[in-house]
């Protein structure tokens, strides 16, 4: 089997051209480039892949075959008021950003449905709608942020509803465990 892979095609974060020698079927995975769906064109038709470690697998029979990953964007999450260490009682927000494939960077609310999530939330709890957060108690929490793309287009294709997501780990201590007692002996 012979490949050639491309990363420039605007609206495709990969296009891949593979042959495959006749009387043959393969079994050809395409990295997804970082984008969070399992939708691959496969000869210009949209197909679901199987998505596992970060690549996308179809099976394709003998023949020149063109296999691209649409490009949907990025996202990117922030919490500000986060350091890397958090005390119980302190707050904070998650800021959530989304670029588009021509490079267009606005806050994610204004693309889309935006909802924010917590896998501990007696560590840290966040605001569903708001990204607000307030740390509860000792431990780490992961945050999460999703963003929900309608009816998205990328190069001609309907994709339809596409999610992307973000995380981010907090970890929080209560402020005595923070504090240090230094003895010094005087002589």
């Amino acid at each position: 089997m012979l490949a050639s892979y491309d990363t420039s095609i605007n609206g495709t974060a990969i296009q891949a051209k593979v042959t495959i020698p006749v009387n043959t079927t393969a079994a050809v995975s395409v990295p997804t480039m970082g984008q969070e769906h399992n939708l691959l064109l496969a000869d210009g038709k949209l197909t679901a892949a199987e998505a596992k470690d970060g690549f996308l697998t179809v099976e394709l029979g003998s023949g020149n075959h063109t296999l691209e990953v649409p490009s949907v964007g990025t996202v990117t999450m922030e919490i500000k008021g986060s350091d890397e260490i958090n005390y119980v009682g302190g707050k904070a927000s998650a800021s959530f950003t989304y670029t588009d494939v021509e490079g267009n960077t606005a806050a994610a609310k204004e693309s889309g449905v935006v909802s924010y999530t917590t896998d501990d939330a007696s560590v840290a709890a966040v605001n569903q709608k708001t990204g607000a957060i307030v740390y509860k108690g000792e431990g780490s929490a992961v945050i999460t942020a999703t963003l929900k793309l309608e009816n998205v287009s990328v190069a001609g294709q309907e994709l339809g509803d596409i999610t992307l997501t973000a995380q981010q780990t907090v970890k929080v201590i209560t402020q005595t465990s923070a504090i240090c007692t230094l003895t010094q002996k005087v002589s």
